[in-house]
């Protein structure tokens, strides 16, 4: 019988050496605010599997408008361009 490549004494080595899932959240509106809070704080939360890396990260989409001012628009009302 062949013998193991690896072995484990102590359980958080085992816990280091397993694979961890990374959490995102695309987009960043209010709601979105909202659930990357939550999943944040369940991420962070203390289990004995720690299946999930602590950093959440946040991709945000960021659109670049030319502000006008509300003078320029005549009826008082500031446009996006």
């Amino acid at each position: 019988m062949a013998g193991a490549d690896w072995f484990v004494t102590d359980y958080q080595d085992l816990i280091s050496a397993l694979r961890r899932y990374t959490v995102a959240m695309v987009g960043s509106g209010a709601w979105a605010c909202a659930a990357v809070r939550m999943l944040a704080q369940n991420c962070l939360a203390e289990d004995e599997a720690d299946e999930f890396v602590d950093d959440v990260r946040m991709w945000v989409y960021e659109e670049d408008y030319k502000v006008m001012r509300a003078a320029d628009c005549g009826g008082g009302v500031i446009a996006f361009n």
